[in-house]
């Protein structure tokens, strides 16, 4: 094997896809242990965080299309992790359950073992600046 780097790996887009594919690949084991998915834990860590928005608000926040946010809540809902508050039709807010927050509360344990693992060994600095760069490609500014 050559030690020049192949072409794709000069290339920035390339270099995040991969460094995404391990990162995800990790976390999603780590999720895996609560019986959780990676857009199942970020749906109840984002409730636990801002309780009472509706799922159209956490589609929005987490880019998930609106296609897969039913099945995905309807999944939540049928293992007593999320609730629908008082009110009408789908915009009613919603909140976790007990269960649901305990879990909720496991999974960010778990997010945050994973981003120590991964990244802890970097300088708070770093760590900010990596923030700093990543953050405006997935806002899209």
């Amino acid at each position: 094997m050559s030690s020049t780097p192949h072409q794709l790996e000069t290339l920035l887009g390339y270099q995040l896809r991969r460094a995404s594919s391990v990162l995800m690949s990790a976390l999603a084991d780590r999720l895996a242990e609560l019986d959780l998915r990676t857009t199942e834990a970020s749906i109840l860590v984002a409730l636990e965080a801002e309780p009472l928005i509706t799922q159209s608000e956490i589609g929005r926040r987490l880019a998930i299309q609106r296609a897969n946010m039913a099945p995905l809540m309807a999944g939540l809902t049928a293992r007593g992790l999320i609730e629908r508050t008082a009110g009408r039709g789908p915009a009613r807010p919603l909140k976790l359950s007990p269960k649901g927050s305990a879990l909720a509360a496991q999974a960010r344990k778990r997010m945050d073992e994973h981003d120590t693992a991964h990244f802890g060994h970097l300088p708070a600095a770093d760590q900010a600046k990596l923030r700093e760069i990543l953050e405006p490609l997935w806002r899209g500014k």
